[in-house]
């Protein structure tokens, strides 16, 4: 991305924006590319509040940044629990299982969605963690049924393995936004460590409960809509565990207290078309 930007921007002198942008500069040597290729830029759309004070705080003051929000926030359209339902019996859906050829799964059931996210690893070790949570869940009588979901190829690797220990199905990548959207969207809750998942999830009322990704955007997703619950850490799942899956057996039968102000994020995510 940096190179591209240097290239158009500085080599090219062709108008270059950076839209959608999450900034964490956690190197020198990132922190010497972003001195001398931001300033130079048209404009620079970060989509939470943290990148851009880590910006200026760390660059200092430009006049070519936007705050704005993640563009996922635009997202209006969603299929139904019968919608999803019609399209996996149809064919029309990525879902795998480990005994069946045509995998069922009932949407119109209560049902939470379990995803990996970036603070996994692509190891063995790391769809141990997984399996563990859903041993805990299943040990806890969990009052709805488990869909592995992987909203990216990270996720889909470690998940394989715990859909073969459990004879779960498992939601693939390869799903197309919409019905991917949709899937976390109709769930009672979703677990994971995505911020595009947990934003699908947010739009349609569903419950969180989340893991820290390699970067602060869960953390920045949790500031920018102020709710107070922890986010788990994916180093720490075995001491953690208990706490996890009574957070999830609670939240399925709480309210959904998220303060979600989407005319307000809708606003700042058509900020990324103001260049």
């Amino acid at each position: 991305l940096l190179f591209f930007a240097f290239i158009w921007q500085v080599k090219l002198n062709k108008p270059t924006h950076i839209v959608n942008h999450t900034l964490q500069i956690d190197t020198p040597e990132l922190k010497e590319m972003i001195e001398v290729i931001y300033p130079q830029l048209n404009s620079i759309a970060f989509r939470e509040p943290i990148s851009k004070s880590e910006y200026h705080s760390k660059i200092g003051d430009t006049d070519n940044t936007i705050q704005a929000a993640d563009t996922a926030w635009l997202l209006e359209e969603s299929l139904t629990k019968t919608d999803l339902n019609t399209i996996l019996r149809q064919g029309g859906m990525s879902v795998w299982h480990p005994t069946e050829i045509q995998p069922t799964f009932d949407f119109t059931d209560r049902y939470i969605c379990l995803s990996g996210g970036s603070g996994f690893g692509h190891g063995k070790e790391d769809s141990e963690k997984i399996s563990k949570i859903v041993q805990s869940l299943l040990d806890k009588d969990v009052d709805a049924n488990i869909l592995l979901v992987a909203p990216a190829q990270h996720d889909e690797h470690i998940l394989l393995r715990v859909a073969e220990s459990f004879s779960l199905p498992l939601a693939k990548v390869s799903n197309n936004s919409l019905v991917g959207a949709s899937i976390i969207g109709n769930s009672e809750l979703y677990l994971g460590g995505r911020w595009h998942g947990s934003i699908f999830a947010l739009l349609n009322g569903s419950q969180l409960v989340n893991f820290e990704a390699n970067t602060f955007k869960m953390n920045a997703l949790k500031q920018a809509l102020n709710y107070d619950q922890p986010i788990y850490s994916a180093n720490n799942i075995y001491g953690e565990l208990e706490e996890i899956t009574d957070d999830v057996v609670n939240r399925l039968h709480s309210p959904n207290e998220y303060d979600v102000d989407l005319n307000r994020l809708r606003d700042l995510a058509k900020r990324n078309g103001e260049i």
